[in-house]
């Protein structure tokens, strides 16, 4: 289960409140107050906070002081050294009201661990050219967020550092590395939208005129195994909930269910419910003024489990030109790849269904495209438009899952013997 981290608050009295809270004063003055003040007070270190003169000011009582809490957490993506639990003290008649924030870290070394967060963040548009839309901007952070971090697991994770530092994170972790990248580096309009029924958090991002969802924790698949180990599915990029309308996003997951925008205005665009990238399952590259990515070829003939247990999978390179809107498809890619053998045995499990996508994954390095089959990895010219082989994997009953970004010169291949979870990764020089 994806979870959002839950604002853990301590109480020294018991208070109910029955007031209404007004999320619209999120997005005005509030933030800009309020928000300004805790934060600064948190980049000190502070570790008592009065906090009575906003409470009288909004005429707040200890729910709407919880709820700006909130906000103001998944508001502010360095927050990270800050911990979780915030102590509240009040006098019985709120004439006094303090926070009291405790630090993971020395100020010292948050310092440092900022400097980190930022180089990260930097790296993470590397890929971003100024002549670039801003839809163009945002697909390029989605999938290099995505190709560099595992979903923790663990469910311990929730900072931004976790997801760009230590890639590893939960969805709360996902949206606010999201939300720093594109706001704070970027300077596009990006918030993070929760849901407390379904423990869950993703991305509200201003394209032109109009707000979208992104959601990378669901673009980011994972595996579970026939014996429960769970895993990163390493190179899988989707793109089925990136800049969605409210209502193509309540479609694409149970997970999107009684979101809170905190205040913003709702997603009635529809302009890129049905975009071209929507059933890429590659991370996709703009190279040369065009857009790769792969989709699987509708004439895949898919599971044959009954004869060899194999999935055999045509997948289709294409690119796209968003001065034309147009598609081309520059290359028809067949391969086969074993699904599923039984970890005790290595026997092949047949007539069983297992999650199966196009293996088929992209990497552009300067002018060329990588791409590769079950057994090899090939390069695209982007110029000229041939294709060579430039590996053959020779691992004796191994296969190629998928390839991933590693440096300038080299791509990384993962190879295993089927979908089962593996950590056996080459690394290839190509250029």
């Amino acid at each position: 289960m994806r979870k959002i981290i839950s604002l853990f608050l301590m109480f020294f009295i018991i208070f109910e409140s029955s007031l209404n809270f007004n999320f619209d004063s999120y997005a005005s003055d509030v933030k800009s107050d309020f928000f300004d003040y805790l934060l600064e007070a948190t980049e000190k270190h502070d570790t008592k906070v009065d906090v009575a003169s906003y409470m009288k000011k909004n005429d707040w009582d200890l729910k709407d002081l919880k709820e700006q809490l909130k906000y103001f957490y998944l508001s502010e993506p360095l927050l990270f050294y800050v911990d979780k639990e915030v102590g509240i003290l009040y006098s019985a008649n709120f004439s006094k009201v303090y926070l009291q924030f405790n630090y993971s870290v020395s100020k010292k070394e948050s310092a440092k661990m900022i400097k980190s967060l930022k180089k990260a963040a930097l790296k993470a548009v590397d890929g971003v050219d100024d002549d670039m839309t801003d839809v163009e901007k945002a697909l390029v952070v989605h999938d290099d967020i995505i190709h560099n971090c595992d979903y923790d697991h663990s469910e311990t994770n929730y900072s931004a550092y976790n997801c760009l530092v230590d890639k590893k994170a939960v969805c709360q972790g996902y949206s606010l590395a999201y939300l720093y990248v594109m706001r704070d580096v970027l300077g596009l309009n990006c918030s993070v939208v929760f849901t407390d029924s379904q423990s869950h958090s993703w991305n509200y991002i201003k394209i032109g005129k109009s707000w979208y969802h992104v959601d990378l924790t669901a673009d980011d698949p994972t595996f579970t195994t026939f014996d429960g180990t769970k895993y990163d599915a390493k190179g899988e990029v989707l793109h089925e909930n990136f800049v969605l309308s409210d209502k193509a996003v309540y479609k694409s997951s149970g997970l999107h269910r009684n979101w809170n925008t905190m205040g913003l205005p709702a997603a009635e665009s529809t302009k890129y419910d049905s975009f071209f990238w929507r059933k890429s399952t590659s991370a996709m590259y703009k190279v040369n003024g065009l857009w790769y990515y792969s989709v699987i070829d509708e004439k895949s003939p898919g599971i044959s489990y009954k004869d060899t247990g194999e999935s055999t999978i045509y997948t289709k390179i294409c690119t796209y030109d968003f001065e034309t809107n147009k598609s081309t498809v520059v290359k028809k890619v067949d391969s086969k790849w074993t699904v599923y053998r039984d970890p005790k045995t290595g026997n092949v499990i047949k007539n069983n269904s297992w999650y199966v996508n196009s293996y088929t994954k992209l990497v552009a390095v300067k002018e060329c495209v990588y791409y590769n089959t079950s057994d090899a990895v090939y390069c695209i010219n982007t110029k000229s438009g041939k294709s060579k082989k430039i590996y053959t994997l020779s691992k004796k009953n191994m296969q190629i899952f998928s390839i991933v970004p590693y440096s300038s010169s080299k791509v990384q291949i993962v190879y295993k013997k089927d979908l089962s979870f593996s950590n056996k990764y080459l690394k290839i020089k190509v250029s």
